[in-house]
């Protein structure tokens, strides 16, 4: 995963209100999830279908697409040259789903853990409070 984002790692400068394709996909027929990160926030991430499909993002863009044809293009919506840091990659997006439900399932059982260990140290505090007093 990381060596294709290494592979797609670009700088461009971007003029203001620059429009520039930075890639150009094919999707085959399995469902895969385009991810798209720059340093800079205040530039626009487009990704175009030929069917009229657009996704755009300030920033950052992480999407599951159908199978086509893509463009990835990076808008500078400023008055202002930006120079822009980017990384880009194509990954199966029932592995990224997957790994970010699994991420949610132990974020629950570890939130589960803290609250029960909350509970005890509670219940030993009024456990001395209470023993004092007799």
């Amino acid at each position: 995963m990381s060596s294709q984002l290494k592979q797609n790692h670009k700088v461009l400068t971007l003029r203001p209100e620059e429009s520039r394709i930075i890639t150009q996909l094919s999707i085959g027929n399995n469902s895969s999830a385009v991810i798209v990160v720059t340093n800079e926030s205040r530039v626009n991430v487009s990704i175009e279908g030929a069917s009229g499909h657009t996704f755009q993002e300030q920033g950052e863009a992480s999407v599951s697409l159908p199978a086509g044809y893509y463009n990835v293009s990076l808008i500078n919506t400023t008055n202002s040259t930006q120079t822009v840091s980017l990384t880009y990659g194509v990954f199966n997006a029932q592995f990224i789903s997957n790994f970010y439900y699994n991420l949610q399932v132990l974020e629950t059982i570890l939130e589960f853990i803290i609250v029960i260990g909350i509970g005890i140290v509670g219940w030993q505090i009024l456990t001395k409070i209470f023993s004092r007093r007799k």
